[in-house]
């Protein structure tokens, strides 16, 4: 046990020094309370057996004072006095000590006490331990909590949120057709688009990490999303640090989380410039196509065939071979404490993981550092923008039900139906829509229905229109997915499964596919 003796009798100290060594303790040895104080701040002692009557700093102050240490209740002080006053040995204990022996101490006494004191540096300790996991598992399940209570917020405002970008986005869609090419207003409005795109992919990483939507992989163009990444970073990273960028335009796409691809070109490019943040440098970001035949399956554990690779290389100050061992584990951080949270390149990793991706590191003290990811290309079309255009019209004899609560995202839907020349009725609430169908059910082609209404939510109302009339087509909105998921939906019938915000090209397109297949089948 480690023991801290502050004594300025030089006598005594070595008496009780002799002693405690003899019985396999490890001792210090003080002769004031101030070196003690500055030696109590760096290391913890069990045990610490200190005189009242000291140079400078007294016993009494000594006591107070490392009792205010992250670990000073943890140890056992004990004063050794020759004031004998009744109030002077309560003033020790009230000071902090838990106990205290009169000069002169004897050897059999100081044995009988250091035998107690013993048993009560074990009792401590054990209960230290048993009280620090008890603080760890009520984080644990603070931070439960607090998750869970994320999740019921974004699940709360997602169906809100939702409702107000469709419409800002549907509407924007409309002016964009108002609009010829080349055309300054129009440009503006493409902005205005992209901003509103988004955030709706933002609202869609919220209600993935709360678990209430789930992750959905689709052809992108990683090209655009590295560019736009790269222009919000410059704002954000030193003007010290360069930004070399060679995005390899012609790219294939790949099957990916557009979002989650922005946050992994985002928190390399931070630590990048974290590495580089004294001494300044060059950023560079490269993104090519790459292919490896069978001669080369071992490199990286990559088997044969295409991949997308992105490189994010930095002249900073690198990193030793024992720290990459750590760098993806969650929580390992080498930045000092409230400066990172050491999940950015854990996150990273599990992103790239779960796109089938690989992901790789070269780095040396003084030398940089640089990541290699590579993504297989997806065999498909990459996704673009779906945009209601004006030679999308249709046959006019279809029938559309629209039912939605949300009086703007009804009326914009009303208004993009119509001028593609279907017949639309609009009804705000589920059970007014039924009835509207039960009076005549061979009216309506198509049903369109929001899920999230009260009263009778869109899939209720649709097990109620089947009953009615089976065949017919229904296409149900969300703006998450933790009451309904799309398979879910298939199997009550429904045909098709769009989430919130829905974009006025994807709900024509939608609708012309499904009576193209009616036409086709009949």
């Amino acid at each position: 046990m480690k023991v801290l003796i502050v004594e300025d009798e030089l006598t005594f100290q070595v008496f009780l020094g002799e002693r405690l060594r003899f019985c396999g303790h490890d001792v210090t040895l003080c002769a004031d309370a101030e070196t003690a104080w500055d030696i109590c701040q760096q290391t913890f002692y069990p045990l610490i057996i200190s005189d009242l009557g000291l140079p400078g700093m007294d016993g009494l102050e000594f006591c107070r004072r490392i009792r205010t240490l992250p670990q000073g209740d943890q140890c056992v002080i004990l004063v050794i006095t020759a004031r004998d006053a009744p109030e002077d040995l309560q003033a020790v204990l009230d000071a902090g000590a838990d106990d205290y022996l009169l000069k002169p101490v004897s050897r059999d006494l100081l044995n009988v006490r250091l035998t107690i004191i013993e048993r009560q540096v074990r009792h401590r300790a054990q209960h230290s331990q048993v009280e620090q996991e008890r603080r760890s598992l009520e984080m644990q399940l603070r931070q439960a909590q607090r998750i869970e209570a994320i999740g019921i917020l974004a699940g709360g405002i997602a169906h809100d949120f939702n409702n107000i970008l469709g419409t800002m986005l549907g509407y924007t869609e409309l002016l964009l057709n108002e609009y010829p090419k080349n055309n300054k207003e129009k440009e503006y409005l493409e902005q205005v688009y992209q901003a509103g795109e988004r955030a709706a992919e933002l609202v869609q990483q919220i209600l993935t990490f709360s678990r209430a939507q789930e992750q959905y992989l689709q052809p992108v163009f990683v090209a655009p999303i590295i560019e736009e990444a790269l222009k919000m970073i410059r704002a954000t990273i030193p003007a010290t640090v360069a930004i070399q960028q060679n995005i390899q335009q012609s790219c294939r796409p790949i099957l990916a989380d557009a979002t989650q691809i922005h946050q992994v070109v985002v928190n390399l490019c931070v630590n990048a410039s974290y590495a580089m943040r004294e001494q300044g440098g060059v950023l560079e970001v490269r993104l090519e196509d790459v292919n490896y035949d069978t001669d080369q399956e071992h490199i990286l554990g990559l088997t044969a065939g295409s991949y997308l690779k992105l490189t994010v290389s930095d002249t900073g100050c690198g990193m030793a071979a024992e720290v990459q061992e750590y760098i993806f584990e969650p929580f390992f951080t080498t930045k000092a404490v409230n400066e990172g949270t050491g999940l950015g390149l854990s996150v990273v990793h599990g992103i790239v993981k779960a796109h089938q991706g690989v992901i790789a590191v070269n780095s040396a003290p003084g030398k940089g550092t640089t990541f290699r990811i590579f993504f297989p290309v997806a065999e498909q079309a990459g996704s673009q923008t779906t945009m209601a255009r004006a030679d999308q019209i249709g046959d006019g004899q279809e029938s559309i039900l629209i039912v939605e609560n949300e009086p703007s995202l009804a009326k914009l839907y009303e208004i993009a139906l119509t001028r593609f020349e279907y017949h639309v009725t609009v009804c705000h609430d589920g059970y007014d829509a039924l009835e509207t169908f039960r009076i005549n059910p061979t009216t309506f082609d198509l049903v369109f229905t929001d899920q999230a209404m009260p009263n009778m939510t869109g899939s209720q109302l649709t097990q109620e229109l089947l009953s009615i009339r089976a065949d017919t087509p229904v296409i149900l909105t969300t703006g998450h997915s933790d009451t309904l998921s799309e398979e879910e939906a298939h199997a009550l019938g429904i045909r098709r499964f769009l989430r919130k915000p829905v974009k006025v090209g994807t709900l024509i397109q939608t609708i012309q596919e499904i009576f193209a297949t009616k036409r086709h089948e009949t």
